[in-house]
């Protein structure tokens, strides 16, 4: 195979095959860890996100106290937006127990 032949998406194909060889080096649970964890990440912000967002302005404590912001959002917010957070978490969660008897069926031990 020609080295110069390029994928459609503009990478040049002996430049994934080098990318394959370099994930060779790490063992075959980090690869599982990583790959069960990558969904978790993406929709765990999301799910901050929806939560923070349910809280009331009324639940808000009002500008002239001055706090910093990261102290209203862990002293206040924050424990609002927990019980908004719970469900979609455990969705989360029981998705990641679920998605962990793919790495088992590969034979991945740690």
């Amino acid at each position: 195979m020609d080295a110069t032949i390029q994928a459609g998406f503009g990478v040049r194909i002996d430049r994934l095959f080098e990318i394959d060889r370099r994930l060779d080096a790490f063992p075959n649970w980090v690869k599982a860890v990583v790959a069960l964890s990558l969904p978790v990440t993406g929709y765990m912000p999301e799910t901050v996100r929806g939560g923070t967002r349910t809280v009331p302005r009324s639940g808000k404590p009002p500008r002239h106290w001055r706090s910093a912001p990261a102290r209203t959002a862990f002293s206040i917010v924050l424990p609002q937006a927990f019980k908004q957070m719970l469900p979609p978490t455990m969705n989360l969660y029981c998705s990641m127990a679920m998605a962990t008897s793919l790495a088992n069926n590969r034979r991945i031990t740690i």
